[in-house]
């Protein structure tokens, strides 16, 4: 399905009552804050008006975790914890920022590389057990030198601090090149990122320095975003700094301009890899080309269907309930039989696809549904709340429209030996309730995944015709895995694979029992010289010599 085009600016004042309005006349639809919305010293009527602001302007906000300053890396305080698991249902709320360059502490000396992983890491599990699903981003400079902590993240907005007074067009793009390890023996890794799944949303640099003037950074911005949209597809943006962009004109007309450019544009992500298309088209060709091993099942309506919390089984209704209610909460089961999928296969990605056939009258909508994998074989009362092989392992988004498809976010839990099953639950909101297409109807539920064989070796024996040595040639299903081998004895070029060894070695044996007999005749003649010199130092004695 389409995303909008996430447009950020980072740094706003959220205690300025004009500040949504702004925002959204600048053309952003997110607006970032530091400590002021965590500050233990803000008050919750103070955090709800800001939220409401927002949302009555049709803006998102992404605050700041704690109100610390960025050289804090440790844990978070329980008013930290507990304040964002009071606002992460608001829907005005976009997601959090777990840390703010906090490469920055590896240059002062104050944290290791290594242990900044770990930090990061560990602030990730902390928001995530009470937040899963909004996304955790950082923003940071781009610096070879912290590349590797970026891991435990949902979304990564890099600074591009590349503009500095007097730098020419190839020069910003000779720095941004650089940092992200392109031409580097490291290699990419902004795309590195990528690949994992993560969503990466770059600051264009738009503040003024000493030196710098307006006119000169507006020509920047565009020249950024370019060069960002064609290296690696991402049509997201972010701008640096809130009260510079308003401050001068000139900047504030090119971000809107931009904006209004990307303000009616979708973005196509793929589902399996999350590059991102400007057309269906696009994304189709993409997965023809990139994701070749991809397949569709199709939900078993004898097998699918919903249970009420009050033990209740329904597996043959053109749709499946899934409601939070107390007392009348209903859960939705969907299972697929996978068992074509070869066993070595990898399962590179995989989601659900959905029919919102429509909410019942008088409840909410929307809503979070999590999706449990469960095999539950044939749908019992007890699977309710069976403990599922892995808990909420993606999430699915249902809107508040009727009558559209809608997809879950990806996961890896596929079952190769028999039906891939899962669980469709909301854990929580308050009187949600929606209809689900069933595989009894018109409309059943979609396994779409992604999967490509596996690295397998197969082994041959052969024989050197050098040196006779009898050799054991390991080679990869994967040809690229394979080089070219030289039989270890002789050196002469024996064929490709991944190894070589030697099982036995003719010339070799016939060569050890060769100093094996020369050996013993070495030993024969230093007996014989012991015996000659005896008898000498016996004919000495003798002539009193």
């Amino acid at each position: 399905m389409p995303e909008e085009i996430y447009r950020i600016v980072l740094g706003v004042d959220i205690w300025d009552e004009e500040m949504p309005r702004k925002v959204k006349e600048m053309g952003c639809n997110i607006a970032h804050c530091f400590g002021a919305f965590a500050s233990h010293d803000t008050l919750d009527t103070q955090r709800d008006l800001v939220l409401s602001r927002c949302q009555a302007h049709g803006i998102k906000l992404m605050p700041y975790v704690t109100y610390r300053s960025a050289k804090y890396t440790g844990l978070l305080e329980s008013q930290d914890i507990g304040n964002i698991q009071t606002y992460s249902s608001h829907p005005a709320l976009f997601g959090w920022q777990l840390f703010e360059e906090p490469g920055n502490e590896i240059d002062r000396g104050n944290i290791t590389p290594a242990n900044l992983k770990q930090a990061i890491q560990a602030r990730y599990n902390q928001v995530k057990a009470v937040c899963p699903n909004l996304p955790l981003g950082i923003t940071s400079c781009i610096n070879l030198a912290w590349r590797d902590p970026y891991d435990a993240l949902d979304i990564f907005l890099p600074n591009n601090y590349c503009c500095n007074p007097g730098k020419t067009d190839a020069q910003t793009i000779e720095t941004l090149e650089h940092w992200h390890g392109i031409g580097t023996e490291r290699g990419n890794w902004i795309l590195d990122l990528i690949n994992k799944g993560k969503i990466i949303i770059p600051t264009l640099q738009a503040y003024i320095r000493s030196g710098e003037d307006p006119e000169y950074l507006r020509g920047k911005i565009a020249l950024q975003y370019n060069w960002w949209k064609d290296t690696y597809k991402s049509p997201h943006v972010s701008y640096f700094v809130y009260s510079h962009i308003l401050a001068y004109p000139v900047i504030y007309d090119g971000v809107k301009e931009l904006n209004e450019e990307l303000a009616g544009a979708l973005v196509y992500p793929c589902p399996y890899c999350r590059a991102t298309f400007s057309s269906q088209e696009e994304l189709d060709a993409h997965i023809a080309s990139e994701h070749p091993g991809v397949a569709v099942y199709y939900s078993e309506g004898e097998r699918d269907g919903y249970v009420h919390e009050t033990g209740a089984v329904n597996t043959d209704e053109p749709t499946m309930r899934v409601k939070i209610y107390p007392g009348y909460t209903r859960r939705g089961f969907v299972s697929f039989d996978t068992s074509d999928i070869p066993d070595n296969a990898v399962i590179d990605a995989a989601y659900l696809r959905v029919y919102v056939d429509h909410f019942e009258a008088g409840k909410n909508k929307g809503g979070t549904i999590n999706v449990n994998y469960l095999l539950y074989g044939t749908l019992e009362v007890g699977d309710y709340d069976r403990t599922p092989q892995a808990a909420n392992i993606a999430t699915i988004k249902p809107g508040t429209s009727d009558g559209v498809w809608v997809n879950s976010s990806n996961f890896t839990q596929v079952n190769k030996a028999g039906r891939s099953q899962y669980r469709l639950q909301y854990d929580a909101g308050e009187d949600i309730s929606v209809y689900l297409g069933s595989g009894n109807g018109s409309h059943a539920p979609e396994l779409h995944l992604a999967w490509h064989i596996g690295e397998e070796f197969t082994t041959e024996d052969i024989t050197c015709s050098t040196c006779e040595s009898n050799l054991r040639i390991t080679r990869s299903s994967i040809v690229e895995n394979n080089r070219s081998l030289n039989c270890p004895i002789c050196g002469k070029y024996v064929g490709e694979g991944t190894k070589v060894e030697v099982l036995s070695a003719p010339l070799i044996d016939r060569l050890r029992e060769q100093i094996r007999a020369l050996d013993a005749k070495v030993v024969e003649i230093e007996k014989a010289i012991i015996a000659v010199r005896t008898q000498i130092d016996a004919i000495k004695k003798d002539l009193g010599l």
